[in-house]
């Protein structure tokens, strides 16, 4: 890693020494042993899909949460431009950190392979997402979308989850069913 990293190095400074090194922002992060913030709103996840910069990566976590105790906040560019680089990068990357783990966390619960029979049906065309996720929860809760949004992402997965695994229950049943008909 090239990028001399002292408590005087200001975030805009940074940013500017790291737009063209992505590969040192793990580098970074790996270093200093960060643990993944999860007190983070299905909203706020769904807010922070498109992280593509460098910029975003150390930016959009503060514009969206704070630090703290997880409510959004007024985000201020420049103070958090001239903070300590060391102070922000370390929540960003509690951040990106959780974010990556949810996104492992998710593809290996909910991976699933639809029968023939369903692929017939057209499952490949279901287009499905975050909106689904969405307006799932708050239908079978009863609540607004702006409630399940505010909604702890952990929460949020638990309940898919259960979903999923009474879903895979009655389908290994069904199948059970179908199998002592013939």
């Amino acid at each position: 890693m090239g990028l001399k990293i002292t408590k005087r190095l200001k975030t805009r400074d940074a940013l500017v020494l790291l737009r063209d090194c992505p590969e040192t922002f793990r580098e970074i992060g790996e270093s200093l042993d960060v643990k993944p913030y999860d007190r983070i709103t299905f909203g706020q996840r769904a807010d922070m899909t498109e992280l593509v910069t460098i910029s975003d990566l150390v930016l959009k976590p503060w514009e969206l949460i704070r630090p703290d105790d997880c409510k959004p906040i007024r985000f201020k560019h420049k103070g958090i431009l001239d903070r300590p680089f060391l102070e922000v990068f370390r929540f960003s990357y509690s951040v990106i950190k959780y974010l990556e783990q949810a996104a492992e966390r998710d593809k290996l619960t909910f991976t699933y392979k639809p029968s023939p029979l369903e692929v017939k049906a057209g499952f490949n065309d279901l287009t499905g997402g975050m909106f689904s996720t969405l307006d799932r929860i708050a239908t079978r809760m009863h609540k607004s979308h702006d409630d399940v949004l505010g909604m702890m992402d952990i929460l949020v997965y638990s309940i898919l989850k259960a979903d999923y695994e009474t879903a895979m229950y009655n389908r290994r049943l069904s199948e059970l069913a179908q199998q002592q008909k013939k």
